[in-house]
């Protein structure tokens, strides 16, 4: 269900206990980050300074510490990179979506009708797929 996919989410991926253990990717990602930085900016000359998009760059730092939780690549070096971040999507908008029949039990086949249950099982069977390989 849409309240145990929540919790599986917490308990794997933002529990203390996960998040001490992520701490040396955390690591090797802000280091790479700062390398490419320092990479870009001594590319530059003195006509022409280094133009460095940071919000990609936060973007892929936070992509690749979320790969390489999950999966244990980076998502900048992986093919399911696409599929993953499609994934990470479609999972953000179901959490953050209002199931009536969590707060109204006897209204919960408007879940099935209006296809949010679908939904849940196909992202779940990705999911699965996806980690799988």
């Amino acid at each position: 269900s849409h309240q145990q996919m929540k919790s599986i989410l917490v308990l794997q991926l933002v529990s203390n206990k996960s998040v001490h253990s992520f701490r040396s990717i955390r690591k090797d990602e802000t280091a790479l980050f700062v390398e490419r930085i320092r990479e870009y900016s001594s590319s530059s000359s003195e006509t022409k300074p280094a133009v460095i998009n940071l919000s990609m760059m936060f973007v892929e730092l936070t992509n690749n510490g979320i790969c390489r939780s999950s999966f244990g690549v980076r998502c900048s070096e992986s093919e399911k990179r696409k599929k993953f971040m499609v994934l990470l999507k479609d999972l953000s908008e179901l959490t953050g979506t209002v199931r009536v029949g969590e707060f109204l039990p006897w209204l919960g086949w408007i879940d099935s009708v209006n296809g949010f249950d679908k939904r849940v099982d196909r992202v779940a069977k990705e999911m699965d797929d996806l980690l799988e390989d």
